[in-house]
């Protein structure tokens, strides 16, 4: 991954963590999809984006 795929893939993790502090669970899933485009292998994400559809089917 080069440095600017990395920070790409940090902006939408970002965003993806402000979403969901905001209770934006379907845009959070869209932007930690993202970064598994850029990353397919960032465990982190995909752990989040788990985390935000039970949150999202708790609503």
């Amino acid at each position: 991954m080069t440095p600017a795929e990395k920070a790409k893939a940090g902006a939408h993790f970002n965003k993806a963590t402000e979403l969901y502090k905001q209770g934006r669970y379907e845009a959070a899933i869209a932007e930690w999809q993202k970064v598994l485009k850029i990353n397919p292998d960032h465990e982190l994400s995909k752990q989040k984006i788990q985390k935000a559809r039970s949150q999202k089917g708790g609503r």
